[in-house]
C-alpha cells in the first residue's frame, strides 16, 4: 500500500528548482542582518549561483543513479531534491552573508558608541 506524500515532499518533488531557490533566496534575504547593505549585484550572484548549483546537483545525481542499476532499483532517487536544495543553500547562505563577515571586523568599537550595538567578542576572532 502506497503512503501519501507529505506536503513538503510533494513540494520538493514537483516544484522546479528555480522556484524553490527563489523562495530560499527570499528567506535568506529576510534573515540577513539589516544593518549591513546587500547590493543587487550580490543578490543576483547568490540567486544565480544557488539555482545553478541546485540544477547541476539534481542532474548529476539523477544521471549517476540512472547509470547504476542497484541505485536505480532503490529509493535513493527520492533524496535527489533534498540534495539539490542542500547544495544550493551551501552556495546561497555564505554568499548572502559574506558582507556581514567582512564588515564585522571593521565595526569595532561600535560606531558613535551606540549602546544597542554589541561588539563582537575578541576571543571569537582569535586563531586556536
Amino acid at each position: 500500500m502506497r503512503m501519501p506524500m507529505t506536503p513538503a515532499a510533494n513540494i520538493l518533488t514537483h516544484t522546479p528548482s528555480y522556484m524553490i531557490q527563489t523562495f530560499n533566496s527570499i528567506a535568506n534575504f529576510c534573515n540577513r542582518n539589516a544593518s549591513v547593505e546587500v547590493s543587487n549585484e550580490l543578490l543576483a550572484k547568490a540567486y544565480v549561483g544557488a539555482v545553478g548549483g541546485s540544477v547541476v546537483t539534481a542532474l548529476s545525481f539523477n544521471k549517476f543513479i540512472a547509470s547504476n542499476p542497484k541505485l536505480a532499483a532503490s529509493p535513493v532517487g527520492r533524496f535527489v531534491p533534498l540534495m539539490a536544495v542542500a547544495a544550493a543553500n551551501c552556495i546561497n547562505i555564505p554568499m548572502m552573508r559574506q558582507q556581514e563577515q567582512v564588515l564585522e571586523h571593521r565595526r569595532f568599537p561600535p560606531p558613535n558608541n551606540d549602546p544597542t550595538m554589541v561588539p563582537p567578542s575578541r576571543e571569537s576572532h582569535q586563531s586556536p
